[in-house]
């Protein structure tokens, strides 16, 4: 047995920027990262209000769990890491069904710290 057990979960333990905010466009990241004057207005726009939906104080605490703790969660021996890899039958309406988890930067990520440490 065992007589200390948390629960972590990723995404919604992090503060995360409003997901009602997101556009389709925003998976380009190539697009994302250019500067207001080569996106439209909108895209602009819908950018940084995307950006400014968590405080600075949300932001900083964000960053911390990222550079700080991020790698502990997943990679360490003493830690069983269950992935959620398939989409459930039912989404929520705007959910683009091609971000997969497969098909995701933060997942490989996820996945590959997870399967370094444990096999």
């Amino acid at each position: 047995g065992f007589s200390d057990m948390g629960v972590f979960l990723d995404w919604s333990s992090g503060y995360q920027k409003d997901p009602a905010l997101w556009r389709g466009w925003m998976a380009d990241q190539a697009l994302y990262a250019k500067s207001d004057g080569a996106l439209s207005e909108q895209q602009a726009a819908d950018r940084r209000a995307y950006e400014a939906s968590r405080t600075a104080e949300q932001k900083a605490a964000f960053d911390r769990m990222l550079s700080n703790t991020m790698d502990l969660w997943y990679a360490h021996s003493a830690i069983t890491v269950v992935l959620l890899t398939q989409l459930p039958d039912e989404l929520p309406a705007g959910f683009d069904p091609s971000r997969t988890y497969d098909s995701r930067g933060w997942t490989t990520f996820e996945r590959c710290s997870a399967e370094l440490a444990k096999l």
